[in-house]
């Protein structure tokens, strides 16, 4: 790729003239809102510095229905990136399917790893490792070893109504498309922003590195109070450098990703049922085998339990609570604090009891 020339020193107004030029590019793409449309941005953008940073948060998209352009989206930051429409893969049917499949990705050596069609909920401790650690250990498809790889990749994923769950909400800055056609597929581009890339590559890459470059320049000024403590490199320079520009700031849409959690919603429900039904503190702590007697009305009133036990739902197939299942749930989603409450857990004679605790 030939390198537009650039200034040595460039200025907030070449910064503004760069992202000018990438506007262009997402003109048509039909983003919900300004941090969704900076998110887009940011994913034009990260790749082509992501070298100077150890970690980069995921970058998702997601939209009510095909066709509306979220894979185009990662095509034309890819055209930027490695000169190629973005290579993908899907999801697998499980998280341990997914975290070989980003293994085998990871240890191909390439720059950009993109999950395509990942409808639903997509989370799990692999994905998560892969965008967070500098240093990942990989599982390797057929094999028991777990090699080590220096994180230099860049993580998308897209689907339609994808949400993220548990710890990736943190990890993922989300993207929302709306045509609001019922067939956004059939949408006439005006624009083919992947050929435009293509057709002057280098002029890209060089507003993309004008965008950060000039921020630096102007000496990393402060632009927002809310740090981002896993990838603060990133922050310090993608982020902050779009905020100084007078863009929304692209980690609002972690909030939109963290409300939208199954996971979450799940815990809150769990916790305000608990909290009614049974109370709060150590004198309250009940093992799993008392709550299947409070849902089963073996203790008292079923009805007295009644919050409880629609919290319990997912936990009682063919209407029976397993008591195993739950346990290891609470084991996981113990300590994660919802308003100013945390499950807890006490353990007598071998058996774990389960209670509510404030901070």
């Amino acid at each position: 790729v030939t390198l537009q020339a650039m200034p040595d020193r460039p200025t907030r107004k070449d910064a503004l003239d760069a992202v000018e030029l990438l506007e262009g590019l997402l003109i048509e793409f039909p983003f919900v809102d300004d941090p969704s449309h900076s998110v887009g941005l940011s994913t034009l953008i990260t790749p082509v510095v992501r070298g100077c940073m150890d970690v980069a948060p995921m970058h998702a998209a997601t939209a009510p229905t095909a066709g509306t352009g979220k894979s185009y989206l990662f095509d034309t930051a890819s055209a930027i990136a490695i000169g190629s429409r973005c290579p993908v893969m899907s999801a697998g049917k499980t998280e341990e399917e997914l975290g070989k499949r980003i293994g085998a990705k990871i240890l191909s050596g390439s720059p950009l790893i993109c999950i395509d069609n990942a409808n639903g909920e997509l989370g799990g401790e692999d994905i998560c490792h892969a965008v967070e650690q500098p240093i990942v250990e990989v599982r390797v498809l057929g094999k028991s070893e777990m090699p080590k790889a220096v994180n230099r990749f860049c993580v998308f994923a897209n689907g339609n109504n994808m949400t993220v769950h548990g710890d990736m909400t943190r990890r993922t800055l989300l993207s929302s498309m709306d045509r609001k056609t019922e067939r956004p597929g059939e949408y006439p581009f005006k624009s083919d922003p992947v050929r435009s890339v293509l057709a002057d590559r280098g002029k890209y890459v060089a507003a993309c590195l004008t965008i950060v470059r000039a921020y630096f320049i102007a000496g990393r000024p402060s632009v927002t109070d809310t740090p981002m403590n896993s990838f603060g490199m990133w922050s310090n320079s993608v982020r902050s450098a779009l905020v100084w520009l007078g863009y929304a700031d692209p980690c609002e849409t972690i909030e939109t990703a963290r409300d939208n959690d199954p996971e979450l919603q799940q815990l809150t429900q769990f916790i305000i049922a608990c909290e009614k039904d049974i109370g709060t503190g150590k004198n309250n702590a009940v093992s799993t085998s008392e709550m299947a007697d409070m849902v089963h009305g073996k203790m008292q009133n079923m009805a007295d339990y009644a919050n409880l036990r629609e919290a319990c739902t997912p936990f009682m197939p063919r209407g029976i609570l397993n008591t195993m299942q739950l346990g290891k749930w609470l084991g996981r989603m113990r300590k994660r604090v919802v308003g100013d409450l945390h499950i807890a857990k006490r353990t007598s004679n071998g058996v774990n009891s389960w209670f509510l605790a404030g901070k």
